[in-house]
């Protein structure tokens, strides 16, 4: 897994600014988020889910598309981040194998106006939620659902912590209901700076995340459901850019079930679940 990433985010780097330079031994890195007016941003972005239980049956879901984002300035003076999908679609693959594409409905409507402070946390937001089945608008922004910059300057191997999300949309369970949702689940995560390098036009500061899944534990109709896993990464950040130009991160669950009241066939069943998030922006 290691290794893809690696290939992963290596073939992403070209799209931060095309300009060649050297590595340099620059200290520190500091994060702060200002936004550009009127300076269009499109970022592609890929969810794939792959659920497989343990009697064989195994699904796998990707949702895909480009969100646009465009800072704004209001009549107070003060800046928000407009947010919609340019495009937007789901591919999905049960046991047949055959893979089907549709598109998302309502996602054309769909958008998000931010308030950051310099920090990315939100102030304000308003606006008409993301569909189901496509990663959160925040989600693709940030390069992780709740990502909160450090509050001073990085050295290389210094880091921070930040609380995450596990999206939502990705934790169903169609080898079994397609209805069933596990309970919403939280990771804590650890986020290190591993490499700075200096170009003509721009700096570049390279991150790992590393993380678990905070245990959640539901009850329903007798059967009880916990949730186990962890979270590993990568974040490229750039200058030029003034955010995180590209991201790839992966969560591995673990769907235990075992009755709690009376007897079920859904219980004693383990589930896993593989959810890889990719966004990057365009050049």
């Amino acid at each position: 897994m290691v290794s893809g990433m690696r290939t992963t985010m290596a073939a992403l780097l070209g799209l931060a600014i095309a300009v060649p330079g050297a590595a340099s031994a620059q200290e520190s890195l500091p994060l702060r988020y200002v936004p550009v007016l009127d300076l269009e941003v499109r970022r592609d972005f890929q969810t794939v889910t792959r659920v497989d239980a343990d009697d064989g049956r195994s699904y796998e879901r990707a949702d895909l598309g480009v969100m646009r984002s465009i800072a704004l300035e209001r009549a107070d003076r003060s800046r928000v981040v407009h947010m919609t999908y340019d495009s937007a679609r789901v591919r999905a693959r049960g046991q047949s194998g055959r893979w089907v594409e549709f598109a998302v409905p309502q996602a054309d409507s769909a958008w998000l106006q931010v308030e950051f402070d310099s920090r990315l946390q939100v102030r304000n937001r308003r606006g008409r939620p993301a569909p189901v089945a496509v990663t959160d608008f925040l989600a693709i922004f940030t390069g992780l659902p709740n990502l909160v910059l450090p509050e001073r300057a990085l050295r290389v191997g210094e880091g921070w912590s930040i609380v995450t999300d596990v999206p939502a949309s990705a934790l169903v369970e169609p080898t079994t209901d397609p209805t069933e949702r596990i309970p919403t689940v939280r990771a804590d995560a650890e986020i290190v700076l591993d490499s700075i390098v200096a170009r003509a036009r721009d700096t570049l500061g390279f991150f790992s995340v590393s993380g678990r899944l905070r245990r959640a534990v539901s009850v329903s109709e007798g059967v009880r459901l916990e949730v186990t896993g962890d979270l590993a990464g990568r974040l490229v950040w750039s200058t030029g850019w003034n955010g995180f130009v590209s991201a790839v991160n992966r969560v591995r669950a673990r769907m235990s079930r075992s009755v709690a009241d009376g007897d079920d066939d859904r219980a004693g069943r383990t589930v896993t679940v593989a959810i890889t998030m990719r966004h990057r922006v365009r050049p």
